[in-house]
């Protein structure tokens, strides 16, 4: 029983991408945290409480 289907099946191709995107995501997370402690001149403050008063 030989047969002709060449290629991946649908479960094969989505545990592919679902590990690449995996893959994808930690080595993103992986890279900012070096850059982080690296240079913490980029961190920015916390965002403060604007009102209108302020801004008029």
């Amino acid at each position: 029983m030989n047969s002709r289907d060449q290629g991946l099946t649908v479960g094969e191709l989505t545990i592919a991408i679902a590990a690449l995107l995996i893959t994808l995501i930690a080595w993103s997370s992986f890279t900012r945290k070096n850059d982080s402690s690296k240079n913490p001149a980029h961190i920015q403050p916390p965002f403060e409480k604007v009102t209108t008063k302020q801004i008029l």
